[in-house]
């Protein structure tokens, strides 16, 4: 995965982008270690590593374990929330159950205390897949989710 991450790497270089591996617990690349390993061993400046909480909670991945990454491996960070328990399958849950942050069970503040503990200052962003969300005329939907994202990083 390594060998095909830094070629991958190689050809968004060429697209002045970067690229990224997001950990996820239904894939190939479900743990941290596996995820930092394929992009060490890639070694393009260009490819790292995109940490979105959902993610990590349904996966079992402490959030202290962010803290041993480096920072330059980390290229962006996504938030959101969710109930405690999976709604359906992991799937379902990740693409109709999403929560704002901070209104669901994931410790929001903690994973952006952990991520900013690597020396991480890129950007963040808001993924909250949710059939309530999509219900919501878009307006509402960008300031509540601005709303309630800006509170976890206070």
């Amino acid at each position: 995965m390594a060998d095909e991450f830094a070629v991958l790497s190689r050809q968004a270089a060429d697209a002045g982008t970067n690229v990224v591996i997001e950990v996820l617990p239904f894939s190939n690349i479900r743990d941290l270690p596996t995820a930092v390993s394929v992009v060490g061993d890639a070694g393009k400046s260009n490819g790292g590593l995109l940490l979105d909480i959902w993610h990590l909670s349904r996966g079992g991945i402490a959030f202290d374990a962010i803290k041993t990454i480096p920072a330059e491996y980390i290229k962006h960070i996504e938030i959101d929330d969710a109930d405690e328990a999976v709604v359906g399958s992991l799937l379902e849950d990740t693409v109709r159950n999403r929560r704002l942050p901070g209104e669901g069970s994931f410790d929001v503040r903690h994973f952006i205390r952990c991520v900013q503990a690597t020396g991480y200052r890129g950007l963040y962003g808001v993924e909250v897949i949710s059939d309530a969300q999509r219900a919501l005329p878009l307006d509402q939907a960008a300031q509540r989710s601005y709303q309630a994202t800006i509170a976890q990083f206070g």
